[in-house]
């Protein structure tokens, strides 16, 4: 097993155990009842290290006391029920993703706040969109809130009373796909370009060819825009725009 940071370690030292079993204790009951069978994993860590087989555990509410015996990490077995994570590794991801998904259950912690979307799907297999997002199905796992993040701060619903949104296969692997290309497409968007009106007129002639609708080029380039950061907002839309009447 991977040894703790020394961040981890201190923030672990400063808990009080008992609380954070019960807290643990209590968010398994709460996401059975939602129809997610979790795990336990050691404190301040993401892999489930200490569990050969987890993939195939089943843990019912009955057994949660005796499996949950101690402070812990929680991890939620992703697809079994039909409940989906959508990991945004990146800061672009973060900030393209509610352009694409619409409002549902979100947690994360202090240093990348918003960066597990929670959603149901009952189709959907577990996809990398490298670097930028995962989507997480049956055969993964994430950890959950109250959870101890590697780097010692908590892991956090933006807001717990949030239902979680239900999508359909084509829906999510549409918003995942469309999030992971707007973070890249940021990575080529530097501030002061010269030639970011150029761009905004290729890229949209590209996806106008590519058989996107007028109206989901112009979402993609308004996002595009906005998680650059970029100042000329309106430049890049008209760009866009005289591009859709051309093609």
């Amino acid at each position: 097993m991977a040894e703790l940071s020394e961040a981890t370690a201190q923030a672990i030292a400063k808990e009080d155990s008992d609380a954070v079993r019960a807290k643990v204790r209590a968010a398994a009951r709460a996401w059975l009842a939602q129809g997610l069978y979790t795990i336990p994993i050691p404190r301040g860590k993401k892999a489930p290290d200490n569990l050969a087989d987890w993939p195939d555990e089943r843990i019912i509410l009955d057994q949660v006391d005796q499996r949950f015996d101690k402070s812990c990490n929680i991890g939620g077995l992703w697809g079994v029920t039909g409940l989906v994570d959508i990991d945004l590794d990146r800061g672009e991801a973060v900030k393209a993703a509610p352009f694409f998904f619409e409002d549902t259950l979100t947690y994360g912690h202090k240093n990348r706040r918003k960066s597990h979307l929670i959603v149901r799907c009952a189709s959907v297999a577990t996809h990398k969109y490298r670097p930028w997002l995962e989507v997480r199905s049956t055969g993964a796992q994430s950890v959950l809130p109250p959870s101890l993040h590697p780097g010692g701060d908590l892991y956090e619903f933006e807001e717990p009373r949030q239902p979680v949104r239900e999508m359909t296969k084509d829906e999510l692997q549409k918003a995942a796909s469309r999030t992971a290309s707007v973070a890249e497409a940021v990575q080529h968007w530097d501030k002061g370009d010269k030639t970011r009106h150029d761009k905004a007129l290729a890229l949209s002639g590209a996806l106008a060819r590519s058989g996107w609708s007028d109206d989901d080029v112009l979402q993609f380039i308004r996002v595009t825009v906005h998680v650059a950061g970029d100042e000329e907002v309106d430049n890049r839309e008209q760009a866009c725009l005289d591009t859709l009447q051309l093609s």
